[in-house]
């Protein structure tokens, strides 16, 4: 295993976040001259050049990453002298947005705050990461589509659970910015001398402990949003499901009884709508639940509203209070 400068995936900085809180460059660079209708790679590159003359002394390259869902994106990857630790900003959207008409000048103010925001000022000591003893402790599982990510899944480690797989990762840092981690590869696990079933016992131990289990009331979420209108919280007996960071918080339905004293506090059986990898919404079943009427609210949502490397699948998955079990 390789000790070198990391590019760790700083899994998306809470959503919105960046869009929401935009701060000048220092330079005077100005993208708005550039030539209209640029390809993806002549794009790519103006972005790159003019985060080559605001961080002079850094490295940054351009690469390819194939992410969740099998998705493959093209990112930079910024590596700063003495930081081990590199930022991976994937473009991609940026230029989904550029194409339908935002600035060259606003999407570079974007990412450049995305990078001010997860760059590293000091490094991490990832000696630790070919000392299993110093690992394990920090091992977590996430939670993924099978069907979506066979080309992934050809190089990782995993657990089938349902048509769903469990992956892991080496979580290193966390906070309201987000997360950086490492998806533990086959390579890993073959230097450390173990076995996925082992990986599993510690992340079953270590992912309730380090990114604990939220449920929040649908009409909470909306009040919060939607102030001045009255919600009838027994007309939307829904709850979202994740973990406290809000990232990656699907897998929280593997934590040990979490379904189970949910359930029981309801008095019923639940139905789970995976809304993408970060959260699921539990509904409490009720008599004559039209089940086929979840999935195409699913697929609709997948459709229309989740980003493709963020959909975890597109149906809905039951819950048996008598069978402690969750079934699709």
């Amino acid at each position: 295993m390789t000790q070198g400068n990391a590019a760790v995936d700083y899994s998306r900085l809470v959503r919105n976040q960046v869009v929401n809180q935009i701060h000048e460059p220092e330079s005077e660079y100005i993208l708005d001259s550039v030539p209209e209708n640029l390809s993806f790679d002549d794009f790519t590159s103006y972005i790159k050049n003019a985060l080559q003359k605001d961080f002079p002394e850094a490295n940054i390259e351009i690469t390819e990453t194939i992410k969740n869902n099998d998705l493959c994106l093209s990112g930079l990857v910024i590596r700063e002298d003495q930081i081990n630790i590199s930022p991976q900003i994937y473009l991609n959207d940026f230029y989904s947005m550029y194409q339908n008409g935002t600035s060259l000048t606003e999407i570079y103010q974007r990412v450049w705050q995305m990078y001010v925001n997860s760059r590293k000022r000091q490094s991490i000591d990832l000696s630790f990461f070919t000392d299993f003893p110093k690992v394990k402790d920090h091992i977590i599982f996430d939670l993924i589509s099978q069907k979506k990510n066979k080309r992934l899944l050809e190089d990782v480690p995993y657990i089938p659970y349902l048509d769903l797989a469990i992956v892991f990762r080496c979580l290193l840092d966390w906070d309201d910015q987000g997360r950086s981690s490492i998806l533990i590869r086959k390579n890993h696990i073959n230097h450390w001398q173990i076995t996925k079933d082992e990986l599993l016992k510690l992340a079953k131990n270590n992912t309730p402990t380090l990114l604990p289990a939220h449920i929040q009331p649908m009409v909470e979420l909306l009040e919060s949003m939607l102030p001045e209108e009255e919600l009838d919280e027994d007309a939307l007996p829904m709850y979202i499901l994740s973990n406290q960071t809000h990232l990656n918080g699907a897998a929280s339905i593997l934590y040990q009884n979490v379904l189970k004293d949910f359930a029981e506090k309801q008095g019923k059986d639940l139905f789970i709508l995976p809304s993408s990898i970060h959260e699921v919404l539990l509904v409490p079943v009720i008599p004559d639940a039209d089940r086929e009427e979840l999935d195409r609210m699913v697929q609709e949502v997948n459709a229309t509203e989740v980003s493709q490397d963020e959909i975890l699948s597109d149906h809905a998955y039951y819950y048996s209070r008598k069978m402690n079990a969750v079934s699709y």
